[in-house]
């Protein structure tokens, strides 16, 4: 056999591997992963990609020219995987993609990413929602006190919550994207014990009775918090005007909460090991982005 022919393949057999490997996935995935992640793979085969196509290579070259690097090296990350399922499956002769990940350097999240409010931008971001914006208050307060991602607040149900509201149970989230509630980003569960401030606030979200089933941060007109819709007409516009008014430094998404929370976690002497545990994430993530580059206490004036 030539060194080129086990790259051989097309994009017609390609997509029929693809919708093979999906069915097989499906149960490993979460929804959003299939409807969003898995589904933009199958429109790139069935619409996009050029039928005139033989190889792997030819592929992988029509890729990294249509598509910025980091896209294109999930993209074929996804079809050598596929691929490399159908071989192990004795779908296919080959695994023609084999060693093409090598090729795309991953591009890392920058320091920006990861960058935190102050306490005082904290507070007087809270400050604002409750003078212009008091429905989102408790919104924005609860991202500030317990660093959980959007749509891990958005999925918070009573049925969550202790009944005398000490401890949160992080185990869903709701995707606004596709309407559906699924495990959290990496299915870690976490008890969130809560201090007064929090179990006050949860007081107030409390409807007068337990009925389980009810978001705990329902959205204006019933359901759950749309926190996409939120950002562009809440969040954006009252942050945005702090920062004109040199009350905030700089403009950062609602997700610079959780940053936030975990970085003055970290100032206040909790172990890596315990806000791990807290924002759901490894100790690795959090000694990588946020305890490696905590800020400096001490002047280097020398």
């Amino acid at each position: 056999m030539s060194r080129r022919r086990p790259r051989e393949i097309t994009p017609k057999k390609l997509l029929s591997l693809w919708l093979a490997y999906t069915e097989f996935r499906k149960p490993q995935i979460t929804y959003s992963t299939l409807t969003k992640d898995y589904a933009k793979i199958r429109r790139i085969l069935e619409a996009k990609l050029p039928p005139n196509l033989t190889t792997s290579i030819e592929i992988r070259d029509w890729v990294r020219s249509t598509y910025s690097a980091e896209s294109a090296r999930r993209i074929i990350q996804q079809f050598n995987a596929c691929c490399e399922w159908a071989f192990d499956s004795d779908l296919y002769p080959s695994s023609p993609f084999t060693g093409m990940n090598r090729q795309f350097r991953k591009v890392t999240n920058g320091v920006d990413n990861y960058k935190a409010f102050t306490v005082e931008e904290r507070d007087v971001i809270i400050t604002r929602f409750t003078e212009l914006q008091s429905y989102y208050t408790p919104w924005v307060k609860f991202l500030f006190w317990t660093g959980c991602r959007p749509e891990e607040a958005s999925g918070l149900r009573w049925e969550h919550v202790r009944p005398n509201f000490s401890e949160i149970h992080f185990k869903v989230s709701f995707r606004c994207d596709v309407k559906k509630e699924q495990p959290t980003k990496n299915k870690r569960e976490r008890w969130f014990p809560c201090h007064d401030r929090l179990i006050n606030l949860l007081r107030s979200q409390y409807p007068g009775y337990r009925d389980i089933a009810l978001p705990v941060f329902p959205g204006a007109e019933g359901g759950h918090l749309e926190y996409h819709n939120f950002q562009t007409r809440h969040w954006l516009p009252i942050v945005q005007e702090l920062v004109e008014e040199q009350k905030v430094f700089e403009y950062m998404t609602q997700y610079h909460c959780r940053h936030t929370w975990i970085t003055l976690a970290l100032e206040e002497g909790f172990s890596i090991q315990d806000v791990a545990y807290l924002a759901g994430d490894t100790p690795r993530v959090i000694w990588d982005h946020y305890a490696s580059r905590s800020k400096v206490k001490v002047k280097p004036d020398f």
